[in-house]
């Protein structure tokens, strides 16, 4: 990340609050739909590209489901294809869907 400012930290403590909230209130949840759609992570979104860094480091050392709002923030989708599963069956391999985004973001001089 870039040096800290009374901006970055301000950012970074209301980012930080805000996925306090949206773990606390998702955690328990499997909907997609419901964890994505949650006001904190909506919040998130829309604090934008200043928020990327953020995102990156959080998704790095804790997981979650970030692809969306990544999606959303860059018009990106570095995600590899559907993984393959007997006949009928699409997984998502959430491992090298991570990978591929923290890959993304390094490209494009993100540094968390």
């Amino acid at each position: 990340m870039q040096p800290k400012t009374t901006k970055t930290t301000e950012l970074e403590a209301t980012f930080n609050e805000l996925v306090k909230i949206w773990r606390k209130e998702t955690g328990f949840h499997s909907n997609d739909y419901f964890i994505v759609n949650h006001p904190a992570y909506q919040q998130i979104i829309e604090m934008g590209e200043s928020v990327l860094p953020l995102i990156f480091r959080e998704m790095e050392m804790n997981g979650g489901h970030w692809f969306w709002a990544l999606r959303v923030i860059t018009g990106a989708n570095p995600e590899p294809p559907p993984k393959k599963l007997p006949a009928g069956w699409v997984g998502l391999d959430i491992k090298a869907i991570r990978k591929a985004w923290l890959q993304w973001g390094r490209e494009h001089g993100y540094q968390w």
